[in-house]
């Protein structure tokens, strides 16, 4: 009898011991399952999506934009822009630097010291050439770029008698075989990458 009772609380004792394992190893699991949880949740929280929904994408032409071009050295401003500000063909444009801030601006003058715009490629755009200036900005953006893209302000900014319309660049595009030395060299080679002369004729209306 004795042996057996024996037998019965060394079971009971064993027992216990499982079920105090098995309940420190759930407990563990479950530990390190909310310490997952919590680091992919902190994580998620960091994330900064920018969202391009339909409204946003249809919105996207209205932006005011001037591109510069390395390649045919020339600096285009879109329908939006041309609408907006009240540019034509023959308008005298300048583009500054503040050497303070860094930011870019650019106005118009009635100074011939400067660039007058031209209908660009028989479309709706204004363009002028300046193949040192595209230099400039590029090389001031990125220099791997050949075409660096910048919002323009709605609003200008009065500055010494001047209304300055502030630029900040949107977006570049690269070329792997692009620099300014073999961008030369294709300019002697190539007529497609030299300056085209300036195309005075009326612009059509901004649309």
């Amino acid at each position: 009898m004795r042996f057996r009772l024996n037998q019965l609380l060394g079971r009971d004792s064993q027992s216990k011991q499982l079920d105090k394992e098995t309940k420190t190893y759930w407990n563990t699991l479950s530990t390190t399952f909310k310490t997952c949880k919590h680091t992919i949740t902190q994580k998620l929280k960091k994330m900064e999506l920018r969202q391009f929904t339909k409204s946003k994408m249809e919105n996207k032409q209205e932006e005011l934009t001037v591109t510069v071009n390395m390649y045919s050295s020339n600096i285009i401003f879109n329908r939006s822009a041309i609408s907006h500000l009240g540019l034509k063909t023959g308008d005298k444009v300048v583009f500054a630097k503040d050497q303070k801030s860094g930011n870019w601006y650019f106005f118009r003058t009635q100074n011939d010291d400067s660039f007058a715009l031209r209908r660009y490629a028989g479309s709706n755009m204004l363009a002028f050439s300046c193949k040192n200036l595209c230099k400039q900005i590029i090389r001031e953006t990125n220099e791997d770029a050949y075409k660096v893209s910048m919002n323009i302000g709605k609003q200008s900014v009065a500055y010494d008698g001047m209304d300055l319309y502030k630029m900040n660049v949107r977006d570049f595009e690269l070329d792997e075989f692009f620099n300014f030395e073999t961008q030369k060299q294709a300019a002697k080679l190539d007529p497609s990458h030299q300056v085209v002369h300036a195309d005075i004729s009326p612009a059509p209306a901004a649309r």
